[in-house]
């Protein structure tokens, strides 16, 4: 069913610690969408170039320069944490003979 006048609040009070698992989370994911749409594509797994991520880095902008700098800290952390639980499904993957990566 389609509601136009729909409401989604999506606000969860994160620690630090909550928002990495979260990001580690969201890697990990990210490694299986990528994996099953290569082994039906074809397509291999690609990074995104260096200027993407630096224009993530520079988007966050807060009322301060403290706030401005805390947002893109948590960018840089979301992104290692992300990098980390992608690269923590593949290893995973691998140790269970699940890697069927296209070449």
């Amino acid at each position: 069913m389609y509601a136009t006048d729909a409401v989604v609040h999506h606000h969860s009070a994160l620690t630090l610690g909550r928002f990495s698992r979260q990001h580690w989370g969201y890697g990990v994911g990210a490694y299986r969408f990528h994996k099953l749409r290569g082994e039906s594509t074809g397509e291999r797994i690609r990074v995104e170039p260096l200027s993407y991520y630096w224009r993530l880095l520079q988007s966050p902008q807060g009322g301060t320069r403290a706030a401005t700098l805390g947002l893109r800290l948590l960018v840089i952390l979301s992104q290692v944490a992300n990098t980390l639980g992608f690269l923590a499904g593949r290893l995973e993957d691998r140790r269970a003979g699940h890697d069927r990566r296209p070449r």
